[in-house]
């Protein structure tokens, strides 16, 4: 009996730091102009250097920010908020959602000290590239992270670098 190996196509990730919002909605619209359904997109931004709690305004603000990421990523995207010891409060928005926010002995992944660490090098990052982006989301970029087959990633990748270099 003859085995046959077909040939896997396999999903990679990108990931992104954008130093200005004006910047990560115009990777958001590259992004979304991909003609493959496959790409999920999510996004991570700093919210503030504390853990904010329950107070009214930062519970309308949670609300602003989730209709906002709903926006821009469509309505069904998940949003999720929690506080990182090292970092301080995060938001994520898009398919990452349920991994940042998962619960572990009642606390979030992405709250655990090394979560965000964590999770990026799960994805198949580079330890130097996480550590990048860990410290550009703590000084307040924004991470734009995209999971799609290698050929969208790598024209995705070509198109950031062009924005990056404009921008």
């Amino acid at each position: 009996m003859n085995s046959k190996i077909g040939n896997i196509k396999r999903q990679q990730f990108i990931v992104r730091a954008f130093d200005a919002l004006w910047v990560l909605e115009r990777a958001l619209e590259i992004a979304q102009k991909t003609p493959n359904d496959n790409l999920q997109i999510s996004v991570l931004g700093k919210v503030g250097n504390e853990c904010l709690n329950g107070e009214r305004r930062v519970l309308g603000a949670k609300k602003a920010l989730k209709k906002y990421c709903q926006g821009i990523l469509g309505k069904q995207s998940d949003f999720g908020w929690f506080c990182n010891p090292e970092i301080g409060t995060l938001f994520v928005a898009g398919s990452m959602t349920a991994i940042f926010t998962h619960l572990i002995d009642g606390k979030t992944l992405g709250a655990m000290s090394s979560g965000p660490y964590g999770i990026l090098r799960g994805l198949g990052i580079g330890e130097e590239a996480v550590l990048d982006h860990i410290k550009k989301l703590n000084k307040g970029d924004f991470l734009l992270v995209v999971r799609g087959f290698r050929s969208d990633i790598d024209r995705l990748a070509g198109q950031f670098d062009q924005l990056e270099q404009t921008g």
